[in-house]
């Protein structure tokens, strides 16, 4: 009897490490790469993932996006300009590039879904934007938000350093480097959650949208593993930082 009573607290046990295996692995393998890897590497290795998301998504979209500026940002903290006025601006800036783009090299009428010949008949062109407005103002979404939190991940580092640097000198220990940067992790953690909530809530938007419109739900896939990549990198990063 104690032996099976044991034994299903081992199963159970192993149970819980594997779960919580799966719903940490990005914070155990950020943990691991900030050992492996130099910030130099790490940096790179986010460039790299940034420059790959940004490329298929460009193809996807069938036009170039960008985030806000930092004035963009300014006017929509002072009340200037809503967030949806500043996306739609966004989206029609990078359509009109990629129109006017099409029409120079091409000669034909480009509308949004697609290129008109001179004679009426429709065709289609690899330099057309390839999806609704609607397609582009989730992407968009999903590029401010990323800045957004990636500034206040950024500014929570400062704040730590700070607290570090205003330390008394006896007192400025790598045990206390480490105890500061341990109270500012369960922050960190809160805000990731809190973005992975907006993420997740646009995602799903976004693929509603596309099969809506009968199109490929195959950039949710890469969207995805973009972030959770981006997550692991960033966590690698700022441990990087307090090694």
């Amino acid at each position: 009897m104690k032996k099976r009573f044991w034994l299903i607290v081992i199963v159970a046990v192993i149970i819980l490490i594997i779960a919580f295996s799966y719903t940490q692995r990005n914070n155990i393998k950020g943990f691991f790469y900030s050992f492996k890897f130099s910030g130099d590497e790490i940096e790179t290795m986010i460039s790299d993932n940034d420059s790959m998301l940004k490329e298929q998504v460009e193809n996807f979209l069938g036009h170039s996006i960008r985030s806000f500026t930092d004035e963009e940002t300014n006017q929509i903290k002072d009340g200037t300009i809503t967030e949806d006025e500043v996306v739609e601006k966004i989206i029609a800036e990078e359509l009109e590039k990629s129109i006017s783009y099409a029409t120079e090299n091409s000669g034909n009428k480009v509308t949004e879904q697609g290129t008109t010949k001179t004679d009426g008949t429709d065709t289609s062109s690899s330099n057309t934007p390839a999806q609704s407005m609607e397609v582009s103002r989730y992407i968009t979404e999903l590029y401010n938000l990323k800045n957004e939190y990636i500034g206040k991940l950024d500014q929570m580092v400062e704040s730590a350093a700070r607290d570090f640097r205003n330390l008394p000198s006896k007192e400025k220990t790598y045990s206390k480097q480490l105890q500061i940067g341990a109270s500012y992790m369960n922050k960190a953690m809160a805000l990731e959650s809190e973005c992975d909530e907006k993420v997740s809530s646009i995602v799903k938007s976004l693929e509603k949208q596309l099969k809506s419109e009968g199109k490929s739900t195959e950039i949710i896939s890469v969207i995805n593993k973009a972030y959770n990549s981006e997550k692991t990198l960033k966590r690698a990063h700022y441990l990087n930082m307090f090694k």
